[in-house]
């Protein structure tokens, strides 16, 4: 493993709040389906309904897809292995 000028801060299991983002995207898009459709058209609607229902559906369900958010800082020139991150 390279030596990094990273260390990890935060690192959260977020499938939860993706999953609620998703699924509320969704009722957003099918609450504007005929704006959206006379727009964009009815393939392109299909797909990201698809794609965001889909992706509410593995989040939520059995956790089959995983969301996590990383936060790193800087180490100030001092490589991860000084940290003890190896």
């Amino acid at each position: 493993v390279d030596a990094s000028d990273f260390e990890v801060q935060t690192l959260v299991n977020d499938r939860h709040s993706y999953f609620l983002t998703a699924q509320e995207w969704a009722r957003r898009l099918e609450s504007n389906r005929t704006a959206l459709t006379s727009q964009y058209g009815d393939r392109l609607y299909r797909l990201f309904h698809l794609y965001l229902s889909a992706t509410a559906f593995d989040l939520g369900s059995d956790g089959s897809l995983e969301a996590y958010r990383m936060v790193l800082r800087r180490t100030r020139g001092k490589p991860s292995h000084w940290l003890g991150l190896d």
